[in-house]
């Protein structure tokens, strides 16, 4: 268990989540949700500042998940969310309300109020879809959060 966030180390809730995948007829999803600016948070107000903001998001996000799924801290800025038995069909209604939850965060630091975003990518199997494997669902969501993140940036130039 990480002290500071509260989730676990990223290799536990893998394999609570492969096991839970072995199980017949149930399908699994992951979500990478990155925090926008802990980059710009970080070199304005210090370490501190990111310790803080990575434990708000942590406990944001805990809270607008079911009981089954698992948060772990990937990177210091990066979570990675195991959704046991959770349909692709399932995964717009997740992850924006994983979205709204971190933008409705509001941190103080250092007197100034920063509001944050986030973006997001996410993957699921079918139900009995064993050769995917968690690795596999881990790897697609990566891409999903790469796809976003060019999106994002296109829809700026524009």
């Amino acid at each position: 268990m990480d002290r500071q966030t509260q989730t676990s180390p990223r290799t536990q809730p893998g394999e609570t989540g492969a096991r839970r995948a072995r199980r017949p007829g149930r399908g699994d999803a992951v979500v990478i949700v990155d925090v926008d600016q802990f980059s710009a948070i970080r070199a304005m107000h210090g370490t501190d500042a990111g310790e803080q903001v990575t434990r708000a998001v942590a406990d944001c996000l805990r809270r607008r998940l079911r009981g089954d799924d698992r948060l772990a801290l990937l990177r210091e800025d990066e979570f990675l969310a195991v959704l046991p038995g959770a349909s692709e069909d399932a995964l717009p209604v997740i992850t924006e309300r994983l979205r709204e939850g971190v933008e409705g965060l509001r941190l103080a630091l250092a007197g100034r109020v920063w509001t944050l975003s986030c973006t997001i990518g996410a993957a699921a199997a079918a139900p009995g879809m064993k050769s995917f494997g968690l690795e596999g669902l881990v790897r697609a969501a990566d891409t999903e959060l790469h796809r976003a993140r060019r999106a994002a940036i296109g829809s700026l130039d524009a």
